[in-house]
């Protein structure tokens, strides 16, 4: 990938300042002086054997612990993740499962935010994942860690919306057997409405894909 690794060295013994030299991938030595702490971090942006070759103190050459002179230093896939980019609706109570996959080296810690705050973390073991939202709202991946400790970033978003609840009223009863119900229905059509009689005990169910635009009083007549 393109991150570097980063390899401690411990000066466990001597007085400061300390200076030692790695043997690097390339058959190079790099010589690191006056090193006042007893722990010294450096960059490895090589792949390859980083190896202890010598180290002193202020006054003595030192020794290698045995089993700690060299480290192995690997390139890992690139941690990234990135939501499905789209645009959703959903009706109350209504879940829907918004998907997304990520890439580096599992188990993964994925931060979703919505609307600009944090929403919830998932511990995924896969590349590929979902979540179940019913809340409107715009959904980000804020950012992904894999078990390396390596984080990104996260890309992709996901609107969703609210759809309003359809609703119902009978506007004109029928007066003589035969006679038609006027209803009106607010929603998205089509809209499928289920009806019973009374005393027939029996429901019955109609779908309606088209609507006609109602009055000013019909409309007045429809439930909040």
């Amino acid at each position: 990938g393109d991150q570097s690794a980063d390899l401690e060295v411990r000066l466990r013994h001597g007085t400061a300042p300390w200076s030692f030299t790695l043997m690097t991938p390339g058959g190079g030595n790099v010589t690191v002086s006056n090193v006042t702490r007893r722990s010294h971090t450096f960059k490895a942006d090589d792949r390859g054997r980083y190896s202890l070759a010598s180290v002193r103190d202020s006054r003595c050459q030192g020794y290698i612990e045995a089993g700690a002179a060299a480290v192995e230093v690997s390139h890992f896939a690139t941690v990234s993740g990135r939501l499905h980019n789209a645009s959703e609706s959903t009706c109350e109570g209504v879940f829907r499962n918004l998907t997304g996959e990520v890439r580096g080296t599992p188990p993964f810690s994925v931060e979703v935010w919505r609307s600009g705050a944090f929403f919830r973390r998932l511990l995924e073991n896969a590349t590929n994942f979902s979540f179940a939202v019913d809340a409107p709202g715009e959904y980000t991946l804020r950012s992904v860690t894999d078990s390396r400790y390596c984080t990104a970033a996260g890309e992709g978003s996901v609107s969703l919306s609210r759809l309003p609840l359809p609703s119902v009223a009978v506007l004109e009863k029928a007066q003589c057997e035969g006679s038609p119900v006027t209803v009106a229905v607010r929603g998205t059509p089509p809209l499928t409405l289920s009806y019973g009689v009374t005393g027939v005990g029996e429901e019955s169910r109609v779908t309606a894909s088209k609507c006609t635009p109602l009055s000013e009083r019909q409309a007045a007549a429809l439930p909040a």
